[in-house]
Order: C-alpha cells, then sequence, then structure tokens
C-alpha cells in the first residue's frame, strides 16, 4: 500500500511561503547553516573515498566526529563575524584592515584548541596531550586554515555589501517615488492655484458684461444675462474641480458665454461657429475654448466698441482636437490685454496636464487676430 510521503506540492509550497516571510537574519542563518552542512557532507565524502583508493582502514565514527569538531565551530562563528563586521562598518570606528586583525587574533586560540582535538580524534591518539597534536599538525593544515578564514570574512563582506547595495538602491527607488508623488501633489496644487485665479476673473467680466446692461437701462436683457450667469457660474464652480471635462459641455457653456456676450453687444458683435468634429467624445481642460473666445472679445471689441466678426472652429480627428478662435480687429495697434491672466494660466495649465507638449499659437495680422490651440483627444474612442 502506498503512503503518501510528507512533501508533497501543497506542503512544499506553504514551507516556500513561510521561508519568503522570513527576516533577512532567519534567511541568512538558515543558509549558513546548509551551506555548511554540505560543505561538510561534501568533504567527508571526499575523505572516505579517498581513504577507500588508498585501502585505508576507516574509522567511520572517529571520521565524522573529528570533522564535525573541526567545522562546526566555524558554522557557530559564521554569523559572529558578520555581525562583528557589521558593527563596525556601521559606526565606522575601525578600518577594515583591523576589523580583520582582531578577528584574527581573538579567533586563533579557538582554532587551535578545537583543530587539534579534531586531529586527536581522528587520529586516534588518546595518549598525546592537545598541546603535542599541536606540534604535529603539518604547517599546510594551518595555512588551509587561514584560507578557510579568508573565505569567510570574505562571504561575510559580499553579503554586508551586498545588503548595503539593496537598501541603498531601495531607498533611491523611495526617494524617487517620493519626488514623483511631490511633482504630483505641486502640479495639484498650481492647477488649483490657478482655477482659483480663473474664477474671480471670469466673474469680473460677466459681471462687468451685466452691468453694461444696467447701465443702459435695458433691465429684461439683465435679467436675462443674470440668469445666463447663473449658469455659467453652476459650471465654472464643478468645472474647476476637474483637470477634464468633456468636451459637449464646455461647448455649451461657451454658447451660454456667448450668449451673454450677445446680449451686452448685441449688433456690434457677429458670431459663427463650425464644428467639424469626427466624434462628439472628445474630453478637454475646463475653460479651454471660454478663455480664447474671451480674450478675442477683450482684444477685438471692448476696446474699441466697434463691429467685430468673431469666428470658432472646432476640429478633430483620432488623435487630436483643434481649437481655432479667429476675430477682426479695426486697430491692431491698440493692444487691450486686460489683467492678462486669461491666456497666461491657460498655457501654464496646459504646460501640466500635458507636460510641456501644448503651446498657444497666435497670429496677429493688420485685420483679425487668431489664436489656435491643438491638444490630445482625450477620451476619443
Amino acid at each position: 500500500m502506498l503512503v503518501r510521503g510528507h512533501f508533497s506540492t501543497p506542503n512544499l509550497l506553504a514551507m516556500l511561503q513561510f521561508m519568503k516571510n522570513l527576516s533577512f537574519t532567519s534567511k541568512a542563518l538558515i543558509a549558513n547553516f546548509v551551506i555548511w552542512m554540505l560543505f561538510i557532507g561534501i568533504s567527508l565524502s571526499a575523505s572516505f573515498i579517498d581513504s577507500s583508493r588508498a585501502q585505508m582502514e576507516i574509522n567511520v565514527a572517529a571520521r565524522v566526529y573529528g570533522y564535525l569538531i573541526s567545522f562546526v565551530p566555524w558554522m557557530l562563528v559564521t554569523p559572529i563575524f558578520y555581525w562583528y563586521l557589521h558593527k563596525q562598518h556601521r559606526s565606522r570606528r575601525t578600518s577594515l584592515t583591523r576589523t580583520t586583525f582582531i578577528l584574527l587574533i581573538v579567533w586563533a586560540p579557538f582554532v587551535v584548541t578545537f583543530e587539534s582535538l579534531s586531529y586527536k580524534v581522528m587520529r586516534s591518539l588518546d595518549d598525546s596531550s592537545l598541546i603535542d597534536v599541536f606540534l604535529k599538525l603539518p604547517i599546510f593544515f594551518w595555512v588551509y586554515c587561514l584560507v578557510l578564514f579568508g573565505v569567510i570574512l570574505g562571504g561575510c563582506l559580499s553579503l554586508l555589501y551586498y545588503q548595503r547595495y539593496n537598501a541603498n538602491k531601495i531607498a533611491a527607488l523611495k526617494a524617487t517615488q517620493d519626488n514623483v508623488e511631490l511633482e504630483l501633489q505641486l502640479s495639484e496644487l498650481r492647477i488649483q492655484s490657478l482655477l482659483s485665479q480663473l474664477e474671480p476673473h471670469f466673474l469680473f467680466n460677466a459681471l462687468n458684461s451685466i452691468a453694461s446692461l444696467v447701465r443702459v437701462a435695458d433691465k429684461k436683457q439683465a435679467l436675462t444675462a443674470i440668469t445666463c450667469l447663473s449658469d455659467l457660474l453652476r459650471y465654472a464652480i464643478e468645472a474647476s474641480k476637474s483637470k477634464f471635462v468633456d468636451f459637449e459641455q464646455e461647448l455649451d457653456f461657451v454658447k451660454d458665454y456667448l450668449s451673454l456676450q450677445k446680449l451686452r453687444f448685441d449688433k456690434k458683435l457677429n458670431i459663427q461657429l463650425i464644428d467639424n468634429r469626427q466624434s462628439k467624445n472628445q474630453q478637454c481642460p475646463p475653460f479651454i475654448l471660454q478663455i480664447l473666445v474671451e480674450n478675442s472679445i477683450k482684444h477685438g471689441l471692448e476696446k474699441n466698441g466697434e463691429f467685430m466678426q468673431l469666428d470658432i472652429q472646432i476640429t478633430s480627428n483620432q488623435q487630436e482636437l483643434t481649437l481655432v478662435v479667429k476675430n477682426t480687429q479695426s486697430n491692431p495697434d491698440k493692444e487691450n490685454r486686460g489683467l492678462g491672466i486669461g491666456l497666461t494660466n491657460l498655457n501654464a495649465r496646459l504646460n501640466i496636464l500635458y507636460n510641456h507638449t501644448i503651446s498657444i499659437h497666435t497670429l496677429n495680422e493688420s485685420e483679425y487676430y487668431q489664436t489656435t490651440i491643438t491638444i490630445p483627444s482625450e477620451g476619443e474612442s
């Protein structure tokens, strides 16, 4: 009858998961034990093979006992070496050469003791003292111990520097992540700051339009303008909370804004809006089109009070959304820049949102002024 072994796949996976959750120190101690046990096993096997080939009589118990006496102390002292090197490395009070010399001096008497005892056990020198055995040991035996000391020291230093490298790497990654998060936070703050400047700027211009209607005693149109302004402010408050909005909402917002301006300027303002988009599923930063329109009205109409033709053209493809706002100007030499907040803040916002890949192109001719912006078609299906 077959009995399923204890080392089934689930048990093996559970053991691997357990090992994965162990601390670095626990893993290092387990690795130290496994490596030394393998080394002792290989050394013993090689010793038995050599003795068998030489047709020498083998005392298995004495050989195993002698090897354990010889190597187990090295296994036990390896974590102590690492701990001491790590401590000196962190404090940086002593050099590596001095640390190595201290370890060698302290460890040497122990090596002499257990290596002599190991040799005595394996050679069955029961009548000899440890001092006599020590004097009989060949020189290559101590060279071997010195090499073993160097290997252990080198292994501990390699592990120490590897751990330091990983710590520096993790610290660098964390610093990079912190820098990215900080940049994102700063960008968010800058966007909110720009939007907070935009809202009073827009409100100032809208109220100025209503004030113009009140001054000419057109109360009916003033009430209509106030209702329109209420809708505009509702969108402005909601849109200012988002990085992107549906372009359809932005377009409706601009149409309401133009209605407000039409009430103010009446026949002095003629508007033509051409929408040639291939799709109606784009997104855009809030107020992007409204700012262009407001800038055109300010430059082309508010200063001179003459007739102005305002043309708005919207085109799109699968990659880009292009906005072109063009207005006539009868006196291009006279500039009315206003507060200068609108376009400046818009350009700053676009640089943050699109990582400095968007620019506002303007064309100032004798008869017209044109502003063009092309942005990625966010949300295009």
